[in-house]
């Protein structure tokens, strides 16, 4: 130990700089530092104030000390300034907004009261959706009339209702999904209006819901430049084009990391599957395709279940299945265990006395 006899002590205080009795001269923390509305503090009240969903009351109300936030306090309120109850002051929207529509009023409610979780009301070209819902909220539609209604597009879609009523009562009313129509649509065709998805119909004039309706894998990932295997195949678009080298255009991912090669590419209209393409001449190995990625951990008859094409893989007679595994997913025997399955073994059984039973 060291003592420097004359030197000056060093100045103690508090060194956190949000707090109110900082001191920015303090070089050691003396544990001064008065409590402050920290919004990197987990679980605090200033730390949910920031994520901007909540109101100091409500914090309050869930048992958060709020005292040192109330500068930081939003004041709550409508912030739609063509509501009748517009409040300038208002920093956080609290879905209160009330309207005196020349026209047609839409309420929209949600039973759980979180929003409509990225469902959308399209009424013609205008589009509306539920910032809490409970209380449930108006807004005014203008028409026209005779146009096609749907609400679509979200999660957690039993929550939705919503209604569109004028002076002489409600005129449509539903939740989601729903595909109608407000006024005369006999001139509509109705069908799917998104011109990449295998449902497409070039004569539609307005969007039924019916996009994608076969495509069980995530719609979310399609086109995201990452090469998805349950979204590779036709009723999902082969997914976006992520699953082909040269269809893939980064997204959320980089197709050169995340992206499918010319094992994985199998869209019978990508270009690099035609003359002169870069997967044209491509000479594919287990290894290569998606099949591959997974058989040291299924068979290939499990994988062909889940829709890989496993060809490559068959031919070569690298499926579990032709390796003498007898029905057993891992075979350990390489590895000197008496039976095909460790696990298995462990536990004193072995694939032909599983397969008896």
């Amino acid at each position: 130990m060291t003592v420097t006899a004359g030197a000056a002590p060093p100045v103690a205080g508090c060194t956190d700089p949000g707090a109110p009795n900082y001191n920015a001269d303090a070089e050691v923390d003396d544990g001064s530092c008065e409590a402050w509305c920290d919004a990197d503090e987990l679980y605090s009240c200033g730390y949910y104030l920031a994520t901007g969903n909540y109101d100091c009351e409500t914090l309050v109300g869930y048992g958060y000390d709020c005292s040192m936030c109330e500068d930081e306090c939003p004041v709550v309120g409508c912030t739609d300034d063509t509501a009748d109850n517009y409040n300038p002051d208002a920093t956080m929207d609290d879905g209160s907004c009330a309207y005196t529509c020349a026209s047609m009023t839409v309420t929209m409610c949600d039973s759980y009261g979180d929003g409509w979780n990225g469902n959308v009301l399209t009424i013609g070209d205008a589009t509306y959706a539920a910032t809490s819902g409970s209380p449930c909220e108006d807004a005014c539609y203008d028409g026209p009339v005779d146009v096609v209604v749907t609400c679509d597009g979200g999660s957690w879609q039993s929550e939705v209702s919503w209604s569109i009523s004028d002076d002489s009562g409600e005129l449509l009313a539903g939740g989601a999904p729903y595909s109608g129509c407000l006024g005369d649509c006999s001139t509509a065709v109705f069908g799917c209006t998104d011109p990449s998805a295998p449902e497409y119909n070039e004569e539609a004039t307005d969007d039924d819901g019916s996009c994608w309706a076969a495509c069980t894998g995530n719609l979310g990932w399609l086109g995201d430049g990452y090469c998805d295997g349950s979204n590779n195949n036709d009723a999902c678009g082969f997914d976006g084009g992520d699953c082909c080298p040269g269809d893939c255009v980064d997204g959320t991912y980089s197709c050169e990391s995340y992206g499918g090669n010319c094992g994985t590419c199998v869209d019978p209209n990508s270009a690099d599957l035609a003359e002169g393409g870069q997967c044209y001449e491509a000479v594919l190995t287990c290894v290569d395709t998606e099949c591959g990625l997974y058989i040291d951990s299924y068979t290939c008859e499990q994988l062909e279940g889940f829709e890989l094409d496993c060809t490559e893989c068959i031919d070569e007679g690298l499926c579990a299945e032709d390796q003498g595994v007898e029905g057993c997913l891992f075979d350990f025997t390489a590895y000197g265990a008496p039976s095909c399955d460790l696990a298995y073994d462990y536990y004193g059984l072995d694939c032909a006395s599983l397969e008896a039973n």
